[in-house]
């Protein structure tokens, strides 16, 4: 959890530095960069849970339940 504190603190400081030194310029080009590395993080997420998905659903399809009567 502390990790991910000290990530997001960077990132918050990077801003910072990019604010003083680029002005409002170089802070709408970093949100385009963030809005970017956000973009994708989103997309490997929502891959790996359609992959996890659809692997789920071919091992049942292959090896369906058996059910004792």
């Amino acid at each position: 959890m502390i990790w991910r504190a000290a990530i997001i603190a960077a990132y918050v400081a990077l801003a910072i530095v990019v604010g003083v030194a680029y002005g409002a310029g170089g802070l709408i080009v970093l949100a385009y960069f963030y809005f970017l590395a956000g973009s994708w993080v989103v997309f490997l997420i929502v891959w790996g849970r359609v992959a996890r998905a659809a692997g789920r659903w071919n091992v049942d399809r292959l090896d369906p339940p058996h059910f004792d009567r």
